[in-house]
């Protein structure tokens, strides 16, 4: 059950024990026990992270002219940042879109001109973000404007990145 739906709740398990077994365990008792599951089928989340290099060649190798970085911290042996912008992505931006970028910490559900997975949201992260996102598409883009929240940083960022760029919140984030 765990190996088909890895997120499956424990209530769900549940109910298919009682279905086909007529047992009934408690809500943290199964918590656990699918998450032994999940580390036995899968890995653990902190092996997992040594595939970061391997990954970042295989996806260089696939996609040829894209910027991809990570960063790893060799003193504590782990991972800490992890930057993609299909070059795809960036041809479609500079040669058929409108510049404006929008910026906000997400789940990825669509499509992005880049994304980056980081340790924590700041205004040195953002200036790393922002920095690889000048390294794929250029910093000088002549008119080019930025939407975001108000995240402490992010607008220090922008300004030290991209410093002829407009910047606006979006009014979402004004309330």
């Amino acid at each position: 059950m765990v190996k088909r739906n890895p997120d499956v709740p424990p209530k769900d398990i549940n109910s298919n024990l009682e279905k086909e077994y007529g047992l009934s365990l408690p809500y943290k008792k199964l918590w656990r026990s699918r998450e032994q599951a999940r580390e036995s089928i899968f890995g653990s989340v902190d092996d997992n992270y040594k595939w970061v290099p391997s990954l970042h060649v295989e996806l260089i190798g696939r996609n040829p002219g894209s910027h991809i970085t990570y960063m790893f911290d060799q003193h504590e042996n782990s991972f800490q940042r992890f930057y993609v912008s299909f070059k795809v992505c960036t041809d479609g931006f500079m040669y058929g879109c409108r510049p404006l970028i929008s910026l906000d910490a997400c789940h990825l559900k669509s499509k992005h001109l880049a994304f980056a997975v980081v340790e924590t949201e700041s205004k040195h992260t953002w200036f790393w973000f922002l920095h690889n996102l000048g390294e794929s598409i250029g910093t000088h883009i002549e008119p080019l404007a930025f939407i975001s929240d108000m995240e402490k940083g992010l607008g220090e960022a922008i300004k030290d990145v991209y410093p002829v760029a407009e910047h606006r919140i979006c009014i979402r984030h004004l309330w």
